[in-house]
């Protein structure tokens, strides 16, 4: 690092030949051939904003070669217009993280996260960004609820969700645990005319009959020992004028199945110990992991209530139905980590794609604290082998999947490879292009 130690006390004054420097260093990939090879754009500035280095991935997103922008200063960029704002200038001011939307050269969008590198002092030294494309598929996102899909089921399921939320039709999400059932629901009020409205979420699962009604209903003054003076206003009084989303649905008690029906009915409760009704006005959006209908044939879920709330009917399919969205939604929960964490790591294409090799039994919320604890463990950069260990350790591969570690390994190694063979058409280039032999090549494609 001797020669970005030296940089920063250059004159910058001097553009041309600071740019033949660095250019030579970037050549030579040292020191910054840490981030050579990575698949996301990488762009470093000093402690003035005057830009040190990007890697080859960043000059092909932005499409800016690199003899352009290394020893321009960030102000000098944007004045020139390369890019609507600077990450880089934001992490020197407010001194930490920050995570915006850039448009480069105006028209390239990309998101961009910045993180300062200080010295023992605190002061810092270099920002380093990571910039990744706007992707080019479809990101549902509204507020803080946001639907990450590309898979066609996805797609057409969200096309159903999207015209569903105009009207005030109960909607009955079907789906495994950890699907997303409370991330779709507040989806689906967001594009509402309730939008403007509250939305609240009570799981049915988890409080007891009389809990339960006390929560829905709520309660007058004094209408039972240690009740709140005042009494309390039920949940669906609460959520009048928005939307109610009632979990696990299928748990809920007989009795309050009973008063829930009578409420729907009415659009009138009766709040635990009063006798006046009030009115309520509601949109009802109810999610269950179980079949309903098998539920009523049993006898432990109302007939009646059933068909008055299954109105339109949406089905999520578990991660394991729907592949293509893993990698999506592996490096969405990735960016949020950078953004609460406050470290850049990048996220390498080949580690996303080996998490599609998994089951995933718990879906979308076993993916999500599955990659925070990669973050977390990982270094600088994620790599597979990188992956492959922590899934070890973690055991993640013992869940729910119907290989061992290893076989799912040898199954990526096959589709890369012949990924690989697919783009170069040589399988002497190929292995050249992984880094490995072409015996070795021929041998792993055999298995």
């Amino acid at each position: 690092m001797q020669l970005f130690n030296r940089s920063l006390s250059t004159d910058f004054s001097s553009h041309s030949w600071y740019r033949n420097r660095v250019s030579t260093m970037n050549r030579d990939r040292s020191p910054w051939s840490f981030f050579h090879s990575h698949a996301c754009g990488i762009y470093v500035a000093d402690h003035q904003g005057n830009t040190l280095y990007v890697n080859p991935a960043y000059e092909k997103i932005s499409g800016i070669p690199s003899e352009e922008v290394v020893g321009r200063n960030l102000k000098d960029l944007v004045e020139s217009g390369y890019y609507n704002r600077s990450t880089t200038l934001s992490v020197l001011e407010q001194k930490q993280p920050v995570h915006i939307q850039q448009i480069i050269q105006g028209k390239k969008e990309v998101f961009a996260t910045g993180s300062p590198v200080v010295d023992t002092r605190g002061n810092v030294q270099m920002v380093i960004t990571v910039v990744e494309p706007k992707s080019s598929v479809t990101i549902f996102k509204s507020g803080e609820s946001g639907m990450v899909a590309d898979s066609p089921a996805m797609q057409e399921l969200l096309k159903t969700a999207g015209k569903v939320a105009a009207f005030d039709i109960p909607v009955l999400i079907q789906g495994e645990t950890g699907t997303g059932k409370e991330v779709l629901s507040q989806w689906i009020h967001q594009r509402s005319r309730r939008k403007n409205g509250p939305f609240l979420a009570v799981n049915c699962a988890i409080l007891s009959h009389h809990l339960l009604d006390s929560e829905l209903f709520g309660y007058g003054k004094g209408a039972f020992t240690g009740a709140e003076r005042e009494g309390k206003k039920g949940l669906l009084e609460a959520a009048s004028g928005g939307t109610l989303f009632l979990d696990e649905i299928g748990d809920m008690p007989y009795q309050t199945q009973v008063k829930l029906l009578r409420a729907l009915e009415n659009q009138k409760i009766r709040r635990i110990g009063e006798t006046q009704d009030r009115n309520i006005d509601i949109r009802l959006i109810l999610a269950t992991n179980r079949d309903l209908f098998s539920l009523v044939q049993k006898g432990t879920f109302r007939a009646d209530l059933y068909y008055r709330i299954e109105g339109i009917q949406l089905k999520i399919p578990p991660l394991r139905e729907r592949r293509t969205d893993i990698p999506l939604l592996a490096r969405h929960f990735w960016k949020k980590n950078i953004q609460k964490y406050g470290w850049a790591k990048a996220f390498s294409p080949e580690a996303a794609t080996l998490l599609k090799e998994y089951e995933w039994p718990g879906n979308i919320r076993q993916l999500r604290n599955f990659i925070e604890q990669l973050y977390i463990l990982s270094e600088q950069s994620l790599h597979l082998d990188q992956v492959m260990k922590i899934m070890e350790q973690m055991k993640t591969h013992k869940a729910g999947t119907s290989s061992s570690l290893k076989e799912q390994v040898r199954r990526f190694e096959r589709e890369r490879i012949k990924e690989v063979l697919a783009e170069t058409g040589s399988a002497r280039e190929a292995a050249r292009v992984l880094g490995i032999n072409p015996s070795t090549l021929f041998r792993k494609l055999k298995g």
